[in-house]
């Protein structure tokens, strides 16, 4: 059977596998557990969750039975089911407890009482605060599934469909009350100011413990006359009401012994009182012996009852993100239990915490997947594995760093030093072995190690068979580069043949100072599906001196090596891919002080893949247009096109080796390097200015960050490299772009002149025409004869008028293509700055310890950053505890200032960018997104506070300390006088007073020591990625584009699976299970399923926002969507809350005046005009307009646009002088930029026309009102007209019938029209006939 037969035939038992219920009989409960579950499913998985489920998570130690026959854990299910029975019947019988079942009993205990949690094991390496969620902050309001639609309502909805298309349909059904609280939101929602408050993360939810404390006691471990009784180990519990319980783990259970801190008594403890002292669960122990304990838990699970999980939960096969800013920090509590984790998880000798982390991985690779069941089996047990090695390997890595760890090599230099701990190899980034003494040395062999782990990643999603690669972590923490591998089995025995002499491990690839080159047909055929994976086109290869030459299949970078496990393993996969040889012949030269860092520059994937499927269009269309001249039909030509994908494959080595040692070697590799090239140059010269291009279109979501312009970036195939060419081509565009305008306007000037010399000749025709009218009809009137009304005529006019107005087009464009050319500007150069910095801190902790890292971090920030406020910060004194014991470390870098530093920073960004910063460069920098982008790319984590960044906030935050120490001084003193004269009175002696310090230290810069609380690690992992679920959503959405009604069915229930089995592979809580989520959400948006929507972006957003980040840019798009979800679910208040915080996200990563805010502005302005929200509406649009005229300028197509717009929301709140001003303000600018003969300026101007006219009518009306009120006064006056009557007079309305008719009346009066009245009867002729 092939592999995709194989794939098709698996995919098929996701919608034929049979389910079936277990039902699990529990110890000591009267109702069985009820499990559904696959036939294909095993015990193992039962186990699995059995361990996660709240009624059996405690127990350890137990058989599963059928018939009181035991089955291991290896059994399928199938093999239980007899016949065709649904229901099979298990029971759960207890076994007796070895040392380690009851090891993981206690943590079962431990964690049920909320003493320990995941959380905890990650804490170290997730820092503080970490996985924070915000989203309660939000205050949505639950969501409810739309009530089914009546007959009459469905008939109305689609009667509906074109006011719906056009987005004009009125939202119903909303309360006044939804509408004050809508209107409050709108008030806050235009006076929004940056506040870094709305992104610091708090404490994640966490319950309050059961108990005080459960640990090993004193008394452990257990002596051999007490194991030979079944004693295993001892406890000591404290409960909350402060009772302390002496507790053993005996084989039969947990009992209270006799024992206390003093003296040892194992026998078993006897109440007065009716408590049990012995149970088999300990859990079920603890309850008995301390009533508050199932109180409180009962209390918990309340608790977490209220919030959604995805908010709390530990994750499994991820560590949740660390915050950049922490607004408050958790308290710590008392438990000497988390002091023996180590003990409680690793038993005495430490044995269960040592992994051989590479043969566990290797096995799970050599499972075998023929089925649907062994592949999930296999996948989740492969992730899970390699999580928990990034995990365990992150940690280390920072013991290394901070020292904690001795090298294995402790006789050469500390750069050098490698370790060994717990089955994973640690290695420092640099060039040890002189492997890239000619292209960069350590800047070198720091950026390949990141393109090795990038490599293993990429693999991974084939999956290869047969090819085993190594568990790969990189930890960036302190300045330092850490790479922690599990090594390849017997690479630390030196292996010797018959003769005595070193047996090369290297089967395949270079041999390091490339003096040699090996390879082996075994390993050339295993890594032929390695190559074809990443394009690489088999090619020959030779040493330095080109006496030996060899085939390969991969780079000869690219390294095989037999393990004593006898499996091949391939290692160094850090070029899988071609030089970027364009930007290394421009960029890279070592003579040169500001030559790019190193010469490993290579094309991505993307890039290359990309370029594969142009080059296969061209080819296939070359073909096509070939067999069309031979007079092939297209029938024909589908079934004899074909292209050859050889003709595509790259050489990976081009550009990297020697001189060829014969002539047909360099023919063939000059042929290789000019494809190399061209790839490159498709890279500089085509995707980097469509980049530019589809940024201008704003046919991309605009980058809120430097992390979203790298994923675009890279999405693109562009390298980050590129940054300093894409701020080039961006401010570039953009003086072209304004030049193009500039020439536009001359050509609109011209134009405006033909148009009003049109208008005047068009104006004097029908002058002349109604002069001859008027004189027609005088002199028909003077003769007596039939006066003529010429009534056919005007009919004709106004018809062809109307006609001639229907053929005006408009090219309006409402895209700020300046605005975002900025956006993108300033933004590059803020990433470029960013991780400039990250280098310069990197080279100045590298030989820093952790307690004065802050000192340097916080003096570099206040140079970099708040140069406006101090420009020569001071920097900040040691603690003399930690200047006494680091006397000899090198803090030069304290004596640095701003310039110093800021000049280091442009230098940096020259090499890295080849971009030259301008001289303004500290005006550009966005101050709250850097400091940001700097503390992410370097794991820093700062106090959430008002940080001074301006001469003035500084001098106010100096003042404030002043006064506040002045105050309390001052109270102080009174005290102290109080004391003493209340002291002499009684005769007493005065207590001894607190010493007021004379001097106060003010702090005088922006950022402190104190303020960072805490530096996480940076990690980049190789986790393994499932391939099944990717496809199993492929084959989903193919047959949901199917027309067979079957094959839909089929593709919704394997779409729905496939976010299920990505659930039960990843966890609830990771990033591509969110991925999953959302695409799911948008299938069931464009279905019209909007509640269902709305709860996967829900849940979507809660975990980007926990793994990627409070306000990072993945958990922005996610608001963005459930936004738009909630608005189509007619959730305004939601949509609405979530929109102001979508606001507060763009002014602190820009400020206010950005494209997005006034595209999000724009949103809740047409929201509010649906609600018929009038004067909220004008309230939106004003801000609206204010952000538009300062960010694209007040005769811009965009400011116009929005005046057109308010003037018409203002026109419907009767604010005639108002629309007037924004109707003619529109007018002007649309004329100005497009034109008296565009339809957009025509209708401005008709607009502005008409509300001209109608304020000058009802000023006619009013000044006529005015005449006639003095009329009245002289008749009363004269005749002695009751003052009644004077009365009556004074109430004369100004034409009562156009003030007081409808805006509907007044809006066509205005534009010269009876449409009004037409519609009206029509509407009548509509009533009358239903």
């Amino acid at each position: 059977m092939s592999e995709e037969q194989q794939e098709q035939e698996q995919q098929q038992q996701t919608v034929d596998e049979k389910i079936v219920s277990l039902k699990i009989q529990l110890p000591e409960a009267d109702e069985s557990l009820e499990i559904p579950c696959s036939v294909e499913d095993s015990l193992f998985d039962i186990v699995e969750t059995l361990k996660v489920l709240p009624s059996t998570r405690e127990y350890t130690s137990y058989q599963l039975k059928i018939d009181n026959k035991a089955y291991g854990e290896e059994t399928i299910i199938s093999e239980l089911v007899k016949d065709s029975e649904e229901t099979i019947y298990i029971s759960l019988v207890f076994s007796p407890y070895n040392e380690i079942t009851a090891r993981k009993h206690v943590i079962a205990a431990r964690e049920y009482a909320g003493l320990e949690s995941k959380d905890d094991a990650f804490a170290e390496i997730s820092g503080v605060c970490s996985g924070a969620s915000t989203y309660e902050d939000l205050g949505l309001e639950e969501s409810t599934p739309a009530a089914p639609k009546t007959d009459k309502e469905a008939e109305d909805e689609k009667g509906n469909v074109e006011e719906e298309r056009q987005g004009n349909e009125i939202i119903k059904d909303f309360t006044e009350e939804q509408k004050s609280q809508l209107s409050e939101l709108v008030n806050e929602i235009c006076d929004l100011k940056p506040d870094l408050k709305v992104v610091a993360a708090k404490p994640n939810l966490k319950t309050s413990p059961a108990l005080k404390s459960l640990f090993f006691s004193q008394w452990c471990p257990s002596d051999l006359r007490r194991k030979v009784a079944g004693d295993l180990f001892y406890l000591q519990a404290q409960t909350l009401e402060g009772e302390n319980f002496n507790i053993t783990a005996h084989v039969s259970g947990f009992f209270v012994n006799n024992s206390s801190n003093t003296k040892f008594d194992g026998s078993v403890h006897s109440f007065n009182s009716t408590r049990v002292v012995k149970n088999y669960s300990l859990i079920s122990l603890l309850k008995t012996l301390s009533p508050m304990f199932e109180k409180q838990i009962e209390q918990n699970n309340l608790e977490l009852s209220k919030h959604a999980i995805e908010t709390y939960i530990v994750p499994n096969t991820t560590t949740v993100t660390s915050p950049w800013l922490v607004n408050s920090l958790e308290s710590s509590t008392p438990d000497l239990g988390r002091s023996q984790y180590n003990l409680l998880h690793g038993g005495i000798d430490g044995a269960d915490l040592q992994v051989d982390w590479n043969k566990d991985y290797q096995l799970l690779r050599d499972i075998p997947k023929t089925n649907l069941t062994q592949r999930y089996s296999r996948e989740q047990s492969l992730i899970s594995t390699s999580s928990s090695f990034t995990s365990a390997a992150t940690k280390s890595a920072m013991a290394v760093v901070r020292g904690e760890i001795d090298p294995i090599n402790p006789e050469e230099e500390s750069e050098y030093h490698i370790f060994l701990r717990n089955g994973i190899f640690y290695s420092k980034a640099i060039d040890s072995i002189g492997q890239f003494k000619s292209t960069g040395g350590d800047e070198a062999a720091r950026s390949t190690v990141a393109k090795d782990v990038a490599a293993l990643r990429y693999l991974n999603r084939y999956d290869i068979g047969g090819v085993h690669s190594l568990l790969t972590t990189i930890v960036d923490y302190l300045g330092h580069r850490i790479v922690c591998q599990a090594p390849v089995p017997g690479i630390f025995q030196d292996s010797e043949d018959e003769n005595a002499e070193p047996v090369q491990s290297v089967k395949y690839g270079f041999i390091d100072d490339h003096s040699d080159v090996v390879t082996d047909e075994t390993f050339a055929e295993q890594f032929k599906e390695v190559g074809e994976a990443f394009h690489l086109k088999p090619h020959k290869i030779w040493n330095l001196d080109g006496s030996k030459v060899v085939d390969v299949v991969t780079s000869g970078y690219t390294k095989g090596t037999k393990g004593s496990d006898n499996k091949s393993y391939i290692i160094d996969l850090f070029r899988t891919t071609p030089l970027d040889i364009e930007f290394i012949d421009e960029n890279y030269d070592v003579s040169k002080k500001d030559s790019y860092p190193h010469r490993e520059t290579l094309l991505r994937h993307e890039a290359i893949n990309e370029w594969i499927k142009r080059e296969t269009l061209l080819a296939v269309k070359k073909e096509t247009e070939r067999l069309e001249k031979e007079g092939k039909s297209n029938s024909e030509i589908k079934e004899t096109i074909g292209v050859d994908n050889s003709i595509f494959l790259l050489n990976p080595d081009a550009f990297s080796l020697t001189p060829a040692p014969t002539p047909e070697l360099a023919e063939e590799l000059k042929s290789d390097e000019g494809k190399v090239r061209e790839v490159s140059k498709f890279v500089n010269q085509v995707l980097v200015p469509e980049f530019i291009k589809e940024m201008e279109k704003a046919q991309v979501y605009n980058a809120i960050d430097g992390s979203h312009l790298s994923a675009i970036l890279h999405e693109y195939g562009i390298n980050i490299r590129y940054l300093g060419k894409i701020a080039n081509l961006a401010a570039e565009r953009k003086e072209a772009y304004l030049k193009e305008q500039e020439s536009k306007a001359a050509e609109i000037e011209k134009i405006n002149e033909r148009a009003l010399e049109k208008d005047e000749k068009e104006i004097a025709e029908k002058k002349a025409k109604l002069e001859a009218r008027l004189k027609a009809r005088k002199e028909a009137a003077e003769k007596g004869e039939p006066i003529p009304d010429f009534k056919e005529e005007e009919e004709k006019e106004a018809k062809e008028a109307e006609a001639a107005e229907k053929e005006l087009s408009t090219e309006l464009n409402t895209i700020p293509v300046p605005a975002l050319l900025d956006s993108l500007y300033v933004l590059s150069i803020n990433e470029m700055i960013a991780r400039a910095a990250k280098h310069f801190l990197r080279k100045a902790l590298e030989f820093v310890p952790l307690p004065l890292a802050p000192y340097v971090i916080s003096h570099v920030h206040n140079c970099l950053l708040s140069s406006k406020a101090n420009p020569n910060p001071e920097a900040p004194k040691l603690d003399s505890f930690l200047a006494e014991v680091y006397n000899d470390v090198d803090l030069s870098i304290l004596k640095q200032n701003s310039k110093s530093i800021a000049e280091s920073i442009s230098q940096e960004v020259h090499i890295r960018y080849r971009f030259d910063l301008p001289t303004n460069w500290s005006d550009l920098i966005l101050v709250e997104q850097l400091m940001r982008s700097i503390a992410l790319k370097f794991g820093i984590q700062w106090r959430e506070r008002a940080y001074a960044f301006t001469k003035e906030a500084l001098s106010s935050q100096i003042e404030n300390l002043t006064n506040e120490f002045n105050a309390a001084a001052a109270t102080s003193s009174h005290t102290s006088k109080y004391d003493d004269k209340h002291s002499k009175k009684k005769g007493r002696k005065s207590s001894p007073k607190a010493e007021i310090p004379t001097e106060v230290t003010v702090i005088s810069t922006t950022f402190v020591p104190e303020d960072i609380v805490c530096i996480a690690p940076v990690v980049k992992n190789s986790i393994f990625e499932s391939t099944s679920v990717p496809d199993a959503w492929e084959t989903g959405v193919l047959k949901l584009s199917s027309q067979d009604e079957a094959q839909v069915q089929e593709g919704s229930i394997f779409i729905n699976q496939a976010v299920q089995f990505c659930e039960r592979l990843y966890g609830p809580v990771h990033n591509i299970t969110a991925t999953y989520l959302t695409k799911l959400g948008n299938l069931y948006a464009s279905s019209g399923a909007e509640y269902d929507a709305v709860d996967l972006f829900k849940k979507s957003f809660q975990i980007f926002e926990r793994c990627a980040g409070i306000d990072s840019f993945q958990a922005a798009l996610a608001l963005s969507q459930l936004a738009n979800a909630y608005v189509s679910n007619k959730q305004i208040i939601n949509a609405v809350k979530i929109y102001k915080r979508l606001i507060q996200y763009w002014i602190l990563a820009f400020d206010e005046y950005h494209p997005n805010v006034i595209t999000i502005l724009t949103s809740v302005a047409v929201i509010l005009m649906k609600l018929e929200m009038t004067s909220d509406a004008i309230k939106v649009f004003t801000k609206t307009l204010k952000l538009s005229d300062k960010l694209n300028g007040e005769l811009s197509q965009q400011s116009a646009f929005f005046r057109y717009q308010l003037s018409q929301l203002l026109l419907s709140d009767k604010k005639f002088q108002e629309a007037f001003d924004c109707a003619e303000k529109a007018f002007e600018g649309f004329k100005a930029t497009l034109g008296l003969e565009d339809k957009s300026t025509v209708d401005a101007k008709k607009l502005a026309v008409g509300l001209k006219n109608y304020n000058e009518y009802m000023k006619y009306q009013a000044k006529n009102l005015q005449e006639k009120e003095q009329e009245a006064r002289k008749l009363e006056q004269q005749q002695h007209i009751k003052a009644k009557q004077a009365q009556k007079a004074k109430q004369v309305n100004p034409d009562p019938e156009i003030a007081n008719k409808s805006i509907d009346d007044i809006v066509a009066f205005i534009s010269g029209s009876n449409n009004a009245s037409k519609k009206k009867k029509s509407n009548k002729k509509k009533t009358s006939k239903k």
